[in-house]
């Protein structure tokens, strides 16, 4: 409720003050609304909820499947694979969706045999982990811990299980090349950010460089670094910074709206406060989500 009353001040102070339209202020700030998501779910029957999610799992399911066999066949028809910055080939990134939906195959929601259960938990996974996105896999490892810790009655065969699903994972981790070159790969990246000048050659120091110039952008305006820039549009936003993703549409670098790296999206927009109540707000729902640790739904969110 409190970030929300901070949402709602800064949009007025951008209506009274510094004039910007409230069709900007709508584009900019709707996608807020998706906070509204877990208020609304919890008020709906459970089998609206689970007839949701099973038609929702199988979409998922055939996107996966039809992406992870481009992968085995080593053809691009539907989903284009691409090469990143370090030289990795990375295939294309599944439904994040699938990382919520694996912890619930894993856990056997929908009480399939265990021939199903395997196989689609196969088919929402190796996708996943070949699109070698390093957070993405760390997701659904942490989800399936928490499970494991959370629904084992025997402790001491929780903690066992949980080793080994360590001891898998570094496995997993360095026969996959597209995540063991990114997992070594971020090693050399961090080397480099502590040099005093930033050498942009991957994923991590590129993120560091983007948080980086804006954060100094920010700092030159006190006002900005405290409350952030609220809700003008990108349109209507000159052209500061030089390190980001290529906006097509307008030519030239993307300025507020960039997808890359939350913080600095957080950080520009929310200020220093802004990003404070996140925080909050964000620690307050897991710890809701924590206290229902009898729900597996609620684990995998």
């Amino acid at each position: 409720k409190i970030f929300f009353c901070y949402l709602s001040f800064l949009i007025i102070i951008d209506i009274v003050f510094n004039g910007v339209s409230l069709l900007s202020i709508v584009k900019t700030s709707r996608h807020w609304l998706f906070l509204f998501f877990l208020y609304v779910v919890a008020r709906y029957p459970k089998k609206i909820l689970s007839k949701a999610l099973t038609i929702t799992l199988w979409i998922v399911v055939i996107i996966s499947a039809m992406i992870l066999l481009e992968s085995v066949l080593d053809i691009d028809i539907l989903f284009k694979r691409e090469v990143d910055s370090l030289g990795v080939l990375r295939g294309k990134l599944p439904p994040y969706y699938g990382i919520f939906f694996s912890i619930l195959v894993y856990a056997n929601y929908w009480g399939y045999n265990k021939t199903k259960q395997y196989l689609l938990l196969a088919v929402l996974v190796l996708p996943q982990l070949l699109s070698a996105t390093r957070s993405v896999a760390l997701a659904i490892f942490l989800g399936i811990l928490l499970y494991i810790y959370f629904f084992s009655k025997n402790k001491l065969k929780a903690y066992c299980k949980i080793l080994c699903a360590f001891t898998f994972l570094g496995v997993l981790l360095f026969s996959i090349p597209g995540l063991r070159q990114r997992m070594l790969g971020v090693q050399e990246e961090f080397k480099k950010t502590n040099s005093k000048e930033i050498t942009v050659e991957g994923n991590t120091t590129f993120r560091i460089a983007l948080l980086s110039e804006r954060y100094e952008y920010l700092k030159k305006h006190p006002q900005y670094l405290l409350f952030g820039l609220g809700n003008v549009h990108e349109r209507d936003f000159p052209e500061i910074f030089e390190i980001g993703l290529y906006d097509e549409e307008r030519g030239r670098t993307v300025q507020l709206d960039t997808g890359d790296i939350v913080w600095a999206f957080l950080l520009l927009r929310l200020g220093i406060v802004g990003v404070f109540l996140f925080a909050l707000a964000f620690f307050y729902i897991i710890r809701l989500l924590l206290r229902q640790n009898d729900d597996i739904m609620a684990i995998a969110l």
